[in-house]
């Protein structure tokens, strides 16, 4: 095999690896919330939400993926001009129905 060939090839090739990658984490996260939602202890699940994942903590893709299920939308208002400060009251939530 050629080097001009190897290298058009692996591109597809690692195209292919990320989306198997990102189904794979989505399909974790599935199973996880699944699991949770048979016996969930609200007062763990909220200290793993905050711990780094290191220490037990749920992983990113957990986290999105409940986000993703409890809210339709999160429409982010504008901030005033310089403003650098984080201001979670421009935050609008939109929830999910059922």
């Amino acid at each position: 095999m050629t080097n001009d060939l190897f290298f058009e090839l692996a591109a597809g090739e690692e195209a292919t690896i990320a989306q198997l990658r990102a189904e794979s984490k989505r399909h974790t996260a599935k199973v996880e919330r699944e699991a949770v939602r048979q016996v969930i202890d609200i007062d763990d699940f909220r200290r793993r939400w905050y711990l780094p994942e290191e220490q037990g903590g749920l992983p990113v893709s957990t986290k999105r993926a409940y986000l993703r299920e409890a809210f339709r939308a999160i429409i982010v208002h504008s901030a005033l001009k310089g403003g650098t400060v984080f201001n979670p009251d421009l935050l609008e939530l939109v929830w999910s129905e059922g």
